[in-house]
């Protein structure tokens, strides 16, 4: 028989708090990826007009985010090779940079440039 002692013993177990945060870390991801990809499709006539182009020439920083399909082979290799810890951390350093470099960017190309880095990989 279990008493509400041995349940919060439980929560202390080694690994367990690590699994709870990968959990909430992947959540949080999650909505800040579908956000990123929301916010494309409304910054995209701001863009059109930063940059003095057409949506079809603007629309091509949001096809960079295509580009995390694209890779995924690539990244499987690189797990392999380096581990997945490795991985995480210089992507999501990668990651961060590109859309803060992205923000001072003020050519459409490396705008474009920055976004596919960005693309999740």
């Amino acid at each position: 028989m279990s008493t509400g002692d041995e349940s919060e013993d439980d929560f202390r177990e080694p690994g367990r708090i690590e699994g709870c945060c990968l959990v909430l870390a992947i959540v949080g991801n999650s909505m800040i990826i579908g956000g990123v990809f929301y916010s494309v499709g409304i910054l995209i006539v701001e863009w059109a007009e930063h940059f003095d182009t057409g949506y079809e020439v603007v629309s091509w920083i949001g096809a960079g985010h295509g580009m995390c399909l694209i890779l995924a082979p690539f990244a499987g290799a690189l797990i392999k090779r380096f581990g997945l810890r490795r991985c995480l951390v210089v992507s999501g350093i990668l990651n961060s940079l590109s859309i803060c470099c992205s923000t001072l960017s003020t050519k459409l190309w490396l705008t474009c440039l920055l976004w596919i880095t960005s693309g999740k990989v």
